[in-house]
């Protein structure tokens, strides 16, 4: 009869040991599939060596009870804490942190008693504490592209370290093959670039202060003059078209244009519609210069002023979209002063 216990004691344990080294390994795989990190280093050698490893029995003279030995107790521990340590913390959510920051002691208290279990129910709960201590709502798996706002190809989905929002790597301008080692952020949260010197009318036309001399001031006091006569004459819709086309191009490939390159989904905005009576985007404004719809440079204005108005009627001040959207029109405009169409 007491073999048979004995037997059975070890049989559970067995059990319970080899649950233990199937949740670790599944937690660890759920990790990097989510986006959070690259997992424990030398993943291939860490999961082998977690599957491979078997509890023994260990027989106690004076009690007859089968244990479990405190190395492998200890392999299970530190497995954990390998987990928890490569994975960031703006991925746990609380008790053990607080807006992505570790809380005092919170986090190193966790550390510190898993360090110590010294059975596998100490292990399990602390294993079950830090499962439910993640954010998975921020998983690149429910996350979806911000340009297409489509959730399919995860693979191909490249988050902020900032934000967490998603942009499939085929849609961005330009594309991108694969996805850049390091951090990365998106447009709204990566800070903007030193301002451009601006050259003067000098510079541009080939002339520096030393070399146009008092010959080039006479000739640019002279321009002006001519100018503001009248002499020069008015540009052609066809050729602002043309320098239209070029600053549609620009705002197509700039990181803050993101929001307005397709028309937006109804299926996952349902209420833009019904709100925006009048949609445009840069995509329609593309197939409009391809089928030579445009006849007017005004008429190719309206539409792109169009995006912008929609923007701020649909989106509050805080939005990304509208954030991106004040910037894009800044630069539209600039490119308009700079090649004087208004």
């Amino acid at each position: 009869y007491q073999g048979r216990v004995r037997e059975a004691v070890v049989s559970t344990q067995s059990t319970g040991e080899a649950t233990v080294r199937e949740d670790l390994c599944d937690l660890e795989n759920r990790i990097v599939e989510a986006g959070f990190g690259h997992g424990v280093p030398d993943r291939l050698v860490w999961r082998s060596r977690l599957e491979d490893f078997r509890l023994t029995q260990e027989e106690e003279e004076d009690e007859r009870k089968v244990q479990t030995p405190p190395d492998t107790i200890g392999q299970l521990r530190d497995a954990l804490l390998q987990i928890q340590e490569a994975l960031p913390v703006k991925y746990l959510a609380p008790p053990l942190t607080a807006g992505g920051k570790d809380v005092p002691g919170k986090l190193h208290g966790w550390r510190e008693v898993t360090s110590q279990c010294s059975s596998l129910s100490q292990i399990v709960i602390h294993l079950y504490t830090l499962d439910g201590c993640i954010s998975w709502k921020k998983s690149a798996l429910r996350a979806s592209c911000r340009v297409c706002r489509r959730k399919c190809d995860p693979e191909k989905l490249l988050l902020c370290d900032s934000c967490d929002r998603g942009q499939h790597l085929y849609c961005m301008k330009p594309k991108l093959r694969s996805i850049p080692p390091g951090e990365w952020h998106c447009a709204v949260c990566r800070p903007p670039p030193p301002p451009r010197q601006k050259r003067s009318k000098k510079q541009r036309n080939g002339w520096s202060d030393e070399e146009g001399g008092e010959d080039g001031e006479e000739e640019v006091q002279s321009t002006r003059r001519s100018s503001s006569r009248g002499g020069t004459k008015k540009m052609p819709d066809s050729e602002k078209l043309k320098l239209g086309q070029k600053i549609l191009v620009e705002m197509q490939e700039n990181e803050n244009g993101w929001p307005f390159l397709y028309p937006v989904d109804g299926n996952e905005v349902p209420e833009y519609y019904t709100i925006i009576p009048n949609p445009m985007d840069l995509s329609t404004i593309e197939r409009k210069f391809r089928t030579n719809r445009y006849r007017k440079f005004d008429t190719y204005l309206e539409d792109v002023e169009l995006i912008f108005l929609n923007c701020t009627h649909f989106n509050t001040s805080k939005a990304p979209a509208h954030k991106a959207g004040v910037k894009l029109q800044k630069l539209f405009h600039q490119r308009l002063d700079e090649y004087e169409l208004r």
